[in-house]
C-alpha cells in the first residue's frame, strides 16, 4: 500500500508461458528524470530474454517519474529466440478507477488497455527498445480531446460571477475542470 500522493503499477511480461519479468513504475511529484534513490532499482538479471525500463544506458526493473497523462514510457524487450510474449497488469495503485493503462505496439499501432485485457503476440528474436510503450491516452482519445477544445468556448460572466460554457454542438460532457 502506498500513500495517496503516490501512484504505481506493476507490469508483467511473460515469455513463452515459462518466464515472467515483473516491472514496476512509480509516480510521485518529487521524482526526477534521473536516478531517484528509494524509487528506482536496476535490473537484477542479465538474461538474454528479458524486459526492462531504460534510464540512460542502464536497465531498470523499477523506475519513477512525475505523472503526466500524456507521457509515453518505453518498455524494452530482448528475446533470444522467436517466442510468444504476453503483457498484463499485475497491480495498480492510486490511479482513477477508469484510468486506462495502454500498451502501445508502435510497429502495428495497436493500443490495448491492460487494465481490461492482456496483449499477446509472437515476436522474433531481437532487441526491441523502441517498439513498445506504456501510455495513458491513445492517439484517438488525444484527437477527440483536441476537437472538443475547438468546439467548446469558456468565458466569464462578471455580472453573474460565473463561468459560462458554450457548447453549441451539444457534446456529451461528463466532467469539466478549469
Amino acid at each position: 500500500i502506498v500513500p495517496s500522493d503516490h501512484k504505481r503499477f506493476r507490469l508483467n511480461v511473460v515469455f513463452n508461458d515459462e518466464y515472467t519479468r515483473q516491472l514496476m513504475y512509480n509516480f510521485h511529484d518529487s521524482a526526477s528524470p534521473g536516478f531517484d534513490y528509494g524509487f528506482e532499482a536496476k535490473m537484477p538479471s542479465t538474461a538474454e530474454t528479458n524486459a526492462f525500463w531504460m534510464l540512460g544506458n542502464e536497465k531498470y526493473a523499477i523506475q519513477a517519474d512525475a505523472y503526466q497523462i500524456d507521457m509515453a514510457i518505453p518498455v524494452a524487450i530482448t528475446t533470444e529466440n522467436q517466442q510468444e510474449v504476453r503483457f498484463s497488469i499485475f497491480d495498480v495503485q492510486n490511479f482513477g478507477e477508469t484510468q486506462p493503462i495502454y500498451i502501445h505496439d508502435k510497429l502495428t499501432d495497436i493500443y490495448v488497455d491492460l487494465t481490461q485485457q492482456e496483449y499477446d503476440l509472437n515476436i522474433d528474436a531481437g532487441n526491441f527498445q523502441s517498439r513498445f510503450e506504456i501510455v495513458f491516452e491513445t492517439n484517438s482519445t488525444l484527437a477527440a480531446a483536441e476537437r472538443l477544445k475547438e468546439e467548446i468556448d469558456i468565458f466569464v460572466n462578471r455580472n453573474a460571477k460565473q463561468f459560462v460554457i458554450s457548447n453549441p454542438n451539444l457534446n456529451d460532457i461528463m466532467t469539466f475542470k478549469v
